[in-house]
């Protein structure tokens, strides 16, 4: 039978198993402090012994061996219980992608970091025309392309510019996915800076697939993953040429989104080439997928017949 003190030996146990693998920037100390500053009541024991037992680079080992043994020598009220767990809690890490020099590395980052410019993507069954309408400039998927590359289904979304954190993403998520539609959320959205895009999946008789993606010029598009840059013309048109580096995050659904799961290290990085141009104030962008290198020479004249 489950009572009060099974449940601490439970929480105490899986505390220290798991804070044995876990070390922490210098900057998560302060926020894990702030946290427990902020929440307020009677917590001046808890946070007393937390400066008294601080390892830096080994905080939650502290916090963890905090709730293992003082419960030897003090009664927690409940509420110290729930500020510590919460306290333990904050500590997420996720994932990303950092050039050191000529080099890109998987590097551990807290999730409160602006590190994520997020998009949401889902498919559309609206007619070429409708998404025009709905983007303010003309967007038309062509049924077939140079290669023999047959449309095969389009959607829509919605990204911001600004750089925000895996925490503020999850809390802007539902927003961003009704500002695919919705002019009033998308308008909510203003102070990092949304865009609407459209895009089209295409494929040939070899099952090779390619992505084409349109959306207004002013958006920015982020350079930092390009390992090279290489320029090229689509007719008459200055284009590049580019690789981009990914980390190969494991997919996954949550709540009906699927998403990459920033919280598990990749086994991999993963590279995809990208043509970027642009023509009348919009820009475009054709680009392989994982495993199916696509050519310069060959993107160029998808481009090409994308345009005519």
């Amino acid at each position: 039978m489950m009572n009060k003190s099974n449940l601490e030996t439970m929480i105490k146990k899986d505390l220290i198993e798991k804070a044995s693998e876990v070390k922490l920037p210098d900057e998560m100390i302060s926020k894990m402090m702030n946290r427990i500053e902020n929440k307020g009541g009677n917590h001046n024991m808890l946070k007393d012994r937390i400066h008294n037992t601080m390892m830096k680079k080994w905080v939650v080992v502290s916090i963890c061996g905090i709730l293992a043994t003082t419960a030897m020598m003090y009664t927690f009220s409940e509420k110290a219980w729930a500020l510590a767990l919460d306290a333990v809690g904050t500590i997420k890490t996720i994932f990303v992608l950092e050039k050191s020099g000529k080099e890109y590395k998987i590097v551990e980052k807290s999730a409160t970091d602006p590190l994520i410019s997020p998009t949401y993507v889902r498919t559309s069954k609206l007619s070429d025309e409708e998404i025009s309408k709905k983007l303010g400039f003309t967007v038309t998927f062509p049924e077939k392309l140079y290669g023999e590359y047959k449309h095969r289904d389009k959607g829509e979304g919605v990204g911001i510019q600004s750089q925000i954190s895996e925490e503020m993403m999850r809390q802007l998520e539902s927003v961003m996915i009704d500002a695919i539609d919705d002019d009033t959320a998308f308008n909510g959205l203003s102070e990092y800076k949304p865009y609407r895009f459209a895009f089209a999946n295409y494929i040939d008789n070899k099952n090779h697939h390619i992505c084409i993606s349109i959306h207004d010029a002013e958006a920015s598009v982020p350079i930092e993953n390009y390992s090279t840059v290489v320029k090229t013309k689509i007719g008459n048109k200055d284009a590049i040429w580019t690789e981009m580096i990914f980390p190969d995050y494991e997919h996954i659904m949550e709540n009906g989104v699927g998403r990459s799961n920033l919280f598990q290290k990749p086994e991999s990085i993963v590279k995809m080439n990208y043509l970027i141009w642009e023509s009348n104030g919009v820009r475009y962008t054709i680009n392989d997928v994982k495993g199916q290198e696509l050519l310069m020479k060959e993107a160029v004249k998808i481009a090409e017949s994308f345009m005519k």
